[in-house]
């Protein structure tokens, strides 16, 4: 079946080529594309002069915003340069298509390529999740995010209620019923109560079941690496200690982050996008990048967050040093317990500002996928009108949803860098529990909502009419072919991917989720 007939077709049924778009071209059309990326892929990898024209042109498109920021020339062009080498089979796509433009004296493949569903050819590594294919200035939290599951976990959501609530699985605060307290708790709200304001004063030189209790929910509750506490039911040092080790936790958790995030940009600056996660926080890896640190400063948010941690490393050794005084069983007294209570919330305190100023930052991040080029995308989905209306509310829905926790975050922020923050303490815990209620799969559903619309637009992209020609006659004409089979396994993909758009559209986020996981397991 050769160019020339299926021309002849295309001419001779023009209503054939207004069928829906196949997801599929005919094999040998696609072969002989293949080979000619693969041979201008060869030649970017083998030949600087090559490398440089391709920049040189991608410097004259709308293109080279995708690419870099840098505002001088020379970076300019040396990122793009880089941005070539490292990813030699993307650029080599870009290239023909830049070409082709030149050659019809019109910007198709330019305008296409600007559209957010193809923004993903110009993104490190496509496995990382889909809402990184959409929007570029939300990949690298995204892929930090994903690339860091095994850092955070829960324990990131859940440091405000493991902080100060005691119904998180790290900080150790404890889940009991109140001990009889000759003192009510210092402060009310979240920071109001940690575990030593329900001993028993009374009690402290004795054995005490509650205190026990308690013992036994530290153990429970440990967090990784921390000890074992013998349960005897009486006041020692481990126990009065023993928050030390989910404070040091959380803090070692927020600052490999921040190292993962400051190591990523810094990989960047380097053109080293080949990098993963892991290598990323890579002792040896992290000195090769150190030479970009002069060219690359950190971002004031990154320099706030590093300051807060800082503060909690000082409130930690505070608590440590007050703790120490607990070795000795003689000076164990209800001013230590209300001290060490304290000096807890203190270091709390500020894990807690260190946690809200990175996920603003992130939210900043995903609040810039809801862009109006990203709208205009959504508005063309291959979808009904009704379908395609409540899949743009849905967007609306979550980006309020965005705004509504950057607002309380911002509140809690607000409260705790006071003077007077124990003062706050009632409305900064309300604002934190509303904001947990908002975060709860919001995160998830971002990533679901863009993915599920590139793949959509994916599936159903256009193609020139003698391809669409060419899939009506090998399904028609030659069923039984290899490529009539994955013409049909395509056309079962389309159905998969709009009908997962739809769960979408209609608010079923978690059999959404569950089917798009499926889906993209299959698609790898």
């Amino acid at each position: 079946m050769n160019f020339a007939l299926a021309l002849a077709l295309a001419l001779a049924w023009p209503g054939l080529a207004s069928e829906p778009p196949s997801a599929s071209g005919q094999a040998e059309i696609d072969a002989e594309l293949e080979r000619e990326a693969q041979e201008y892929s060869a030649r970017l990898g083998s030949s600087e002069d090559a490398v440089s024209r391709l920049a040189e042109r991608i410097l004259q498109s709308s293109l080279v915003e995708r690419i870099t920021q840098a505002s001088d020339p020379e970076t300019r062009f040396r990122e793009i340069t880089a941005w070539i080498r490292a990813n030699p089979s993307a650029a080599a796509g870009i290239g023909l298509g830049l070409a082709r433009d030149d050659a019809a004296g019109n910007r198709n493949f330019e305008t296409q390529l600007n559209m957010p569903e193809k923004s993903h050819i110009f993104m490190l590594d496509r496995s990382q999740g889909l809402f990184g294919r959409v929007d570029k200035a939300g990949v690298d939290s995204k892929l930090l995010k994903k690339g860091s599951e095994d850092i955070h976990d829960e324990e990131q959501r859940e440091i405000l209620r493991t902080m100060f609530e005691g119904r998180g699985n790290q900080s150790n605060l404890i889940i009991v019923p109140k001990a009889k307290s000759a003192k009510p708790p210092e402060a009310e709200g979240a920071f109001g109560e940690v575990y030593y304001d329900r001993l028993n004063p009374s009690r402290l030189g004795g054995y005490s079941p509650e205190l026990q209790a308690i013992q036994s929910s530290l153990n429970i509750r440990r967090p990784p690496g921390a000890p074992k506490l013998i349960e005897t039911g009486r006041l020692d040092y481990e126990t009065l200690s023993y928050p030390r080790h989910g404070i040091r936790h959380d803090i070692e958790q927020l600052a490999r982050q921040l190292r993962l995030e400051r190591n990523w940009a810094l990989a960047r600056e380097l053109g080293r996008r080949d990098l993963t996660p892991s290598q990323l926080l890579d002792p040896r890896v992290e000195l090769e990048l150190k030479s970009a640190e002069d060219k690359l400063k950190p971002s004031p948010g990154q320099i706030k967050r590093q300051a807060l941690l800082e503060k909690a490393r000082s409130a930690l050794s505070d608590f440590e040093d007050t703790a120490s005084a607990a070795k000795s069983p003689e000076s164990i007294s209800w001013s230590l317990l209300m001290s060490l209570g304290r000096k807890q919330r203190e270091a709390a305190r500020w894990i807690t500002l260190a946690f809200l100023e990175e996920e603003l930052q992130r939210i900043a991040s995903e609040q810039s996928l809801w862009s109006a080029q990203f709208q205009q995308g959504i508005r063309a989905l291959p979808l009904d009108q009704n379908s395609r209306d409540s899949y743009f509310g849905r967007g609306e829905k979550l980006n309020e949803k965005l705004s509504s926790l950057k607002a309380l975050n911002e509140a809690a922020v607000k409260g705790l860098e006071s003077e007077r923050w124990k003062e706050q303490l009632s409305s900064v815990s309300r604002g934190l529990a509303a904001a947990s209620s908002l975060r709860k799969n919001l995160s998830r559903d971002l990533s679901n909502f863009a993915g599920a619309a590139f793949a959509l637009s994916q599936a159903y992209a256009r193609k020139p009419a003698w391809r669409r020609v060419l899939d009506w006659i090998i399904l028609k004409l030659l069923p039984w072919t290899e490529s009539a089979k994955r013409l049909r396994a395509e056309q079962a993909r389309r159905a998969e991917i709009r009908e997962i758009a739809i769960r979408i559209a209609r608010g079923d986020m978690d059999a959404a989720d569950s089917m798009l996981k499926a889906y993209q397991g299959r698609m790898r």
